[in-house]
């Protein structure tokens, strides 16, 4: 993911983020095809930068291989409430990574 100034979308970027309004209501969703001509509403809008999806991004396969490995790599110490800890942040870091 990276960011991306609103005045130098690109048509066919993909939203990493949802676009929220003021009142919290999601304006646009992640995955949403942005086009240039969307800048000057995104401004409007005070939305200055935007999140877009990188073609490294994970995959849900690659997030899917990372979390098989990441119980396989605990599954003998999940017992431990330190190495639970441990397991619990590393699998969120996993599923937030776009």
């Amino acid at each position: 993911m990276k960011k991306v100034p609103v005045t130098e979308i690109e048509d066919g970027m993909l939203l990493a983020k949802p676009i929220l309004g003021t009142d919290g209501k999601i304006l646009l969703a992640p995955g949403v095809e942005l086009k240039a001509t969307m800048s000057s509403r995104l401004r409007n809008w005070g939305v200055v930068i935007v999140n877009i999806l990188e073609e490294r991004d994970d995959t849900s396969e690659e997030k899917e291989n990372k979390l098989n490995k990441l119980e396989m790599t605990f599954e003998q110490v999940l017992e431990n409430p330190n190495m639970k800890l441990i397991y619990d942040a590393v699998k969120k870091h996993i599923m937030d990574s776009e």
